[in-house]
């Protein structure tokens, strides 16, 4: 016979055939580039270059010559080497980083930190953040983002110090966030950090208070910086320096860390002719106020949150924003309103601060707020009748609203509805309304508003409706859906776990409730003894 049965005889024999290469290693080099790509940054992970290196040297050969994958570097507790010396440096403490670093040069990198824990209790110590703050130091030529999150203050001033006076010229973005706000940290029983509050960051300030040389000397060491977010993050704010920022995120500052009224002026002020998006939440002194004039006409969003209605008093009227079209306002002392059992401390103290935002912000020309929180005081919780006197303050803002196209609301109260349903044409250019709250058995106005809504007669018809409830009032609202009432072309229902309401607030509750009675029962019995007196009589 031919060969050819042979050959195929000794083929299926004992004789293996010869190994071929791996289909996918068969690709273009470009093609798998892209693959490994979009395996890095959708969404951003910034482990997978990590884990491509090793699973063969084909793939290690390509992923160490492309730079782009090695751009995005996380450092967490865990990114230094246990096996390593500290004191031998970089390489030895961060050989993963000192990687990152190699391959993706030139490149520029963008560096997350998230470190837990406090100096002396980690594995992680003062000596690694001295280290990798050198390490960011040799790289800040390089440095387009950074990012810090940590749980010690001491850390992220360790973390910075070789960053203080040292010129970033490609640094775009810069976020640093305290993980446990102040309202936890400070409290009077709580002690193990209070230490910690001492230290204060160097990084984004000079050691020159001079108005004229923070704005130069800003622009040389920080030429690019656009985006910035500070959360309860300390700082020596009489020499901050970044200028021309679009945005500027200030949040949750503790009493002592906050600018005063001359330093936020400045802050302000180095930015005057760029920034666009502003948030001041938790970090104004609520007894000082801006002295003069301070016009932002760039400034279209605007986010502020407070604890104190005093805190805003300080703000207005002398901070002008005539560009404004965005507008969120946030009470910070958020838990007791999920519930409907706010303070009426609280609720009073909502007045002058939406009185203020109502009097000294373009409200008419508002296209997007949000509302978070907010819980207005009015008795009995009735608004007044059209033309029965003078409108309460949360009727004067709502009324104001005339080009408000889209309305989100957390946690709102009563009297928020109310507002609302005072006429159909309240909020005559809403196109969108979105509503969300977290607290179980705290939603019934909120259905009761939309039964209302959907039976007003001049009601005009809302674009979307998006509503947020707790597990247990699905019933209610999907029955509503079922009925047909409805005010908008496209309604979206979606439902969270129902969170309840912390023990000592409902003691505090029962203790209400438990006074009333009294009260109740005292009465009643002065109408018996009454009655009594007068049977006799």
């Amino acid at each position: 016979m031919s060969s050819t049965a042979n050959d195929t005889e000794v083929t299926n024999g004992s004789l293996q055939p010869e190994a071929q290469e791996a289909p996918i290693n068969r690709l273009p080099l470009e093609l798998l580039q892209s693959i490994f790509k979009f395996a890095t940054f959708s969404p951003v992970d910034p482990t997978t270059p990590w884990r491509l290196v090793d699973v063969c040297k084909f793939w290690r050969t390509i992923v160490t010559s492309f730079p782009l994958l090695w751009t995005n570097i996380a450092i967490d507790n865990s990114s230094a080497d246990p096996n390593g010396f500290v004191e031998m440096g970089a390489r030895s403490a961060f050989p993963v980083l000192t990687s990152y670093l190699r391959f993706s040069s030139p490149l520029p990198v963008n560096i997350s930190i998230l470190l837990r824990g406090m100096p002396g209790h980690i594995p992680f110590t003062r000596a690694h953040a001295g280290v990798l703050s050198h390490i960011f130091r040799r790289v800040a030529h390089r440095i387009r983002s950074m990012s810090i999150t940590v749980d010690s203050w001491e850390f992220y001033g360790l973390l910075t110090e070789s960053l203080t006076y040292v010129q970033m010229p490609i640094l775009i973005y810069w976020t640093a966030q305290y993980i446990n706000g102040p309202l936890v940290i400070f409290n009077e029983g709580f002690r193990a950090k209070d230490p910690d509050y001492r230290f204060k960051s160097t990084v984004l300030t000079l050691n020159n208070a001079r108005r004229r040389e923070l704005l130069s000397h800003g622009m040389a060491l920080y030429p690019n910086l656009r985006y910035l977010y500070l959360a309860s993050t300390p700082m020596s704010w009489d020499r901050f320096c970044p200028s021309n920022l679009i945005e500027l995120h200030l949040y949750d500052l503790p009493p002592q860390s906050r600018p005063d009224a001359i330093q936020l002026r400045q802050i302000l002020e180095l930015s005057r002719g760029t920034l666009q998006v502003l948030e001041l939440s938790g970090v104004i002194f609520q007894d000082t106020a801006l002295e003069d004039s301070l016009i932002m006409s760039r400034v279209h969003t605007l986010k502020l949150g407070f604890s104190l209605a005093e805190e805003l008093g300080g703000l207005f009227p002398k901070l002008q924003l005539p560009a404004l079209i965005s507008l969120e306002v946030n009470n910070l002392d958020r838990e007791s309103t999920w519930f409907g059992c706010s303070p009426e401390d609280m609720q009073l103290a909502v007045a002058p601060a939406f009185k203020a935002l109502a009097m000294f912000l373009p409200l008419h020309q508002l296209k997007q707020l949000r509302l978070d929180c907010i819980t207005f005081h009015i008795p009995s919780n009735i608004l007044p009748t059209p033309g029965s006197g003078e409108d309460p303050v949360s009727l004067t803002f709502f009324k104001q609203l005339t080009s408000l196209t889209c309305l989100s609301l957390y946690s709102p109260d009563v009297i928020t509805f109310g507002c609302m349903n005072y006429s159909p044409d309240i909020l005559p250019a809403l196109k969108a309304l979105k509503i969300s709250t977290p607290g179980a058995n705290y939603y019934d106005h909120i259905l009761s508003f939309w039964h209302e809504r959907a039976r007003m007669p001049a009601c005009r018809m809302l674009e979307h409706f998006e509503l947020t409830l707790p597990m247990g009032a699905k019933g209610k609202a999907e029955a509503l859906v079922r009925r047909n009432e409805v005010f908008a072309k496209r309604i979206l229902l979606d439902y969270q776990p129902d969170m309840h309401p912390p023990g000592w607030m409902l003691q505090d509750v029962e203790m209400e409730e438990d006074n009333v009675d009294e009260m109740d029962d005292e009465e009643s019995d002065g109408l018996e003894d009454g009655t009594g007196e007068m049977d006799e009589d």
